[in-house]
């Protein structure tokens, strides 16, 4: 049975054949690649120019959702621009505001949409189509991680977060991190961003380590799992920035990444985690444990966390100091 008749272009219905466009991309599975077709791409690109246009009005909301939904579209087929779109976001939310009045793109979402238009001038020329996400395969490098909020008024106790990597019930890696000042009057009560930063722990302590491997993630927190997911948090701009800046250090190093639910306190190795987040419940044979302390810490994360602040562009000072 027929259901359509084939376009000449071979748009959407066609024959038997080894390239086509189906859903606004053309695929062609000779090269296994999929690219970015000319009439679509010249669309996004007169809208990010309008955009970007020194000393212009900005766009209107109907423009921005139109820019936005091609953009979203995009990252279907390259993950890897996931991780570059919470601030676009922020500026649709800031157009929401003002309906009827055109909005200007901060320079912040600029320098990120300038990142997408590179990256869709490659999917002109085609890339490799990106394989569907899939679950963790054995023989992954596993790594829980957990974290204490900030200690209520009144208490002695120093929180902070830990990682630890347990292989064939030893345990390879273990590292503290006790929470700054600086870093719990930015954070308050939001229990995402200590834990995302209990979670890229190991990332930054020792990514030779990891260079090449598949890491599996454990987090206690629900909310970190759905923000790796989508690479970003709807409220939460600090987990944003420690999601993207994994993200980034994920592809540089490069390694593969899978981040699941794990219940506090539910293995071994979990409830050593817990414990080793507050000094009130760490043991002597916990502290036994840690492979690394601050000092393994890159210089532009400590600064970062000791004072917290909107710095999009961390992973890439993070990466510096490893060259």
């Amino acid at each position: 049975m027929t259901l359509a008749t084939d376009d000449p272009n071979s748009v959407k219905a066609f024959s038997r054949q080894t390239r086509g466009t189906v859903l606004g991309f053309t695929f062609d599975t000779v090269s296994s690649t999929c690219l970015l077709p000319e009439g679509k791409f010249d669309e996004v690109a007169r809208l990010a120019e309008e955009a970007l246009l020194p000393g212009g009005e900005g766009l209107p909301l109907e423009d921005i959702q139109k820019l936005l939904g091609k953009l979203e579209s995009v990252a279907q087929l390259f993950p890897f621009m996931k991780g570059f779109r919470w601030q676009l976001l922020q500026w649709l939310r800031a157009a929401l505001v003002e309906p009827d009045r055109p909005a200007r793109l901060p320079k912040a979402a600029s320098e990120d949409l300038k990142i997408w238009i590179a990256a869709l001038k490659t999917a002109k020329s085609g890339l490799p189509i990106a394989k569907p996400p899939n679950s963790p395969p054995i023989g992954t490098l596993n790594l829980v991680s957990n974290a204490a909020g900030r200690p209520p008024p009144g208490s002695s106790d120093s929180n902070g977060g830990t990682s630890i990597g347990i292989d064939k019930n030893t345990c390879w890696f273990a590292a503290s991190l006790k929470w700054p000042l600086g870093l719990m009057w930015a954070a308050q009560d939001k229990t995402s961003i200590y834990e995302a930063i209990a979670m890229i722990i190991p990332f930054l302590t020792t990514p030779n380590c990891l260079r090449h491997r598949r890491i599996h993630l454990f987090s206690n927190n629900i909310a970190v799992v759905w923000a790796w997911e989508k690479r970003h948090t709807k409220e939460e701009a600090l987990t944003s920035i420690i999601i993207r800046t994994l993200h980034i250090l994920e592809a540089y190093l490069p390694c593969k990444i899978f981040v699941s639910h794990l219940p506090r306190v539910s293995t071994p190795s979990a409830a050593t985690a817990d414990r080793l987040t507050r000094s009130s419940t760490t043991t002597a044979s916990d502290r036994r444990l840690l492979t690394h302390n601050f000092n393994h810490f890159p210089q532009p994360f400590l600064k970062w966390i000791h004072n917290p602040s909107m710095n999009w562009n961390l992973a890439r000072e993070i990466i510096e100091t490893w060259k």
